[in-house]
């Protein structure tokens, strides 16, 4: 099993897509094994391979999880098997967690907006920097999406989610502990 999340792990990093530093193998087994990590295979072949990964990060916040590393293999693509992964792994989050997730894939977008996410901009209620930083934790770079763009009108338009920007998307119905808002 190493040996195949290893093969996932080289074509993961080979998009230049993903927060490297997660990109371990006995990272990803140890996640899998206590399922917060799912993985989708492809047994059609041998040898058979992993074709899909979906899985739970941690964040300073018990309450706070994030859905990352979520990946389908391109050849793969088109035929449900993201979708499926994502709603899988909403149905195993826990009751109450405060879901996010970070991506810069069209199509994943659109998974997740699908399933009630909803981009995250520094004009979204609730949210500062401060508390982005926080959700995301110190080792990442927070995504140049929750800046508004800037023109001689000022800064007022947040673009839309595309491909190729990283944006930090949060599950519908979002709304921060009293404590937090600021």
């Amino acid at each position: 099993m190493m040996e195949k999340i290893r093969r996932l792990i080289d074509e993961m990093k080979a998009t230049g897509k993903y927060h490297e530093p997660r990109l371990k193998s006995r990272a990803f087994a140890r996640l899998h094994k206590k399922n917060l990590m799912l993985f989708r295979f492809d047994r059609s072949q041998e040898p058979w391979r992993i074709i899909g990964v979906i899985g739970f990060w941690e964040t300073s916040d018990p309450s706070i999880i994030e859905i990352g590393t979520f990946y389908v293999s391109p050849e793969f693509w088109r035929n449900g098997i993201g979708t499926e992964l994502f709603s899988t792994i909403l149905q195993i989050a826990p009751r109450g967690a405060q879901l996010f997730t970070v991506m810069s894939d069209a199509r994943a977008m659109r998974i997740a907006m699908e399933f009630g996410f909803m981009p995250v901009t520094l004009a979204t209620p609730g949210f500062s920097l401060g508390v982005i930083r926080q959700w995301l934790g110190s080792d990442r770079p927070i995504p140049d999406s929750v800046y508004p763009y800037c023109s001689v009108d000022g800064c007022q338009n947040y673009g839309t989610p595309k491909s190729g920007e990283r944006w930090m998307f949060v599950r519908n119905g979002y709304s921060l502990p009293e404590e937090e808002r600021g």
